[in-house]
């Protein structure tokens, strides 16, 4: 994969080259536990829900609707728990939740009105404390991470690195477990690694933060202050993830019918990505990144289409490889604006908060409209099949092409860090 010298470069990128600041390599280190064990569970509760709990794709749909009600109204809230138990303990709070929720979810029965109570407290035990996590998360990465000049983009590139390795160890862990255990050891082996991720943020003394806003001051910044370029480039960029957090894997398993074969379909395609973001860094500060930004999202939204019409094993591993390179030239130029703008505000904690609302409000309208598509196709008695798909990857695909909204965004004249 690399040449010797070209792999003694990309070891010193992730490793030499770097202030050896604690508190960020304790950050890589659980953001590595971490994002294995969310991989797992995440990436694949779609198709638990389906294969073995037997829900009905609209069923499914509804389950993580509710999911996404619940984080958006928790968001506003978050920084209250984050000024009374700190930055690292807020991070952490949350995987105590996402334990008792991949516990549990193994009681789920083939009743999903029967299951309502349980799902809304397993989700509501996964989620709001979620809602605190990603919060703080976004005031460490601007606190310890964004503040230094001339390191930040690369910075950002090794966390893209970081969280593709996870994402490629996590299907081989799926295919390991699932072949020889099924789903029950795959939950224990998730609490496992959620138990290694709160071990490193425990090493050194938490960061305080303190803010006199209110919940109301969050929302109302959210639809007054940040810039219509912002909404629109988020829209479109969370549209599409949600697609590819519930959608995809489903879609994968209809056209696969195998989670051995499905496993290695994920970690093939995520590979040769981590080598794709390391060359990627070092263009990203240069002066074409706009132009960069604009082709690939060209690139990546004709691909994202073609990739769902062909129901063959070998195209959608070569296509969805081919998604996997794209992904790290797209993202790292668009994180490039998109954390520059959350840099030039003055206020950490409204543009911190605000961000997350605004991506959890346009997960939620998107899923609100997956749930309208895939309850229309359940009264009327359609089969659920590749073809079903298809309308939703030719719609969302194209709204790639908003994602360059980000590089018309109009930063703020005070910095943030003075």
């Amino acid at each position: 994969m690399f040449h010797h010298r070209d792999n003694h470069k990309f070891t010193d990128f992730l490793f030499l080259k770097h202030d050896w600041n604690p508190e960020v390599i304790e950050y890589y280190f659980y953001k590595v536990f971490r994002n294995i064990a969310f991989a797992l569970i995440s990436l694949f509760i779609p198709i638990f829900l389906y294969a073995e709990v037997w829900y009905s794709v609209f069923q499914i749909m509804l389950f993580f609707l509710i999911n996404e009600f619940l984080f958006l109204s928790a968001i506003p809230f978050s920084w209250k728990i984050i000024e009374k138990i700190w930055i690292k303990h807020s991070i952490l709070i949350h995987l105590p939740g996402m334990i008792i929720f991949s516990y549990w979810m193994r009681y789920l029965t083939w009743d999903f009105n029967a299951d309502i109570l349980l799902i809304v407290f397993l989700l509501f035990c996964r989620v709001v404390p979620k809602s605190t996590m990603w919060s703080a998360e976004q005031i460490f990465i601007s606190k310890n991470i964004l503040k230094k000049k001339g390191s930040e983009w690369s910075s950002l590139a090794r966390i893209k690195i970081i969280l593709i390795i996870a994402t490629l160890i996590s299907p081989l862990i799926w295919w390991i477990v699932t072949y020889v255990w099924w789903f029950e050891m795959f939950f224990n082996i998730a609490i496992w690694f959620m138990v290694l991720a709160m071990i490193p943020l425990l090493l050194t003394k938490d960061q305080y933060f303190h803010t006199d806003k209110s919940p109301t001051d969050i929302v109302r910044y959210v639809f007054k202050t940040v810039p219509k370029n912002f909404h629109i480039a988020e829209w479109s960029r969370w549209c599409i993830d949600s697609l590819l957090w519930i959608v995809w894997p489903l879609f994968l398993y209809i056209v696969v019918q195998n989670t051995l074969n499905l496993g290695l379909l994920t970690s093939i395609s995520a590979l040769i990505s981590i080598v794709v973001s390391y060359y990627v860094w070092k263009k990203i500060d240069i002066s074409w990144s706009k132009k960069l930004l604009t082709n690939m999202t060209k690139v990546y939204a004709m691909i994202f289409f073609i990739r769902s019409i062909f129901p063959n094993q070998i195209l959608i591993i070569f296509f969805d490889t081919i998604n996997k390179i794209l992904d790290p030239v797209m993202m790292l130029p668009y994180e490039k604006y998109y954390y520059k703008f959350i840099k030039s505000n003055k206020n950490i904690l409204e543009i911190t908060i605000a961000s997350l609302f605004i991506m959890e409000l346009y997960y939620f309208i998107s899923l609100l409209f997956l749930v309208i598509y895939f309850g229309i196709l359940e009264i009327y008695n359609v089969n659920i099949t590749y073809l079903s798909f298809i309308f939703l990857f030719v719609s969302y695909g194209s709204l790639t092409l908003l994602m360059t909204k980000i590089s018309k965004v109009k930063k703020s004249k005070k910095a943030l860090f003075t």
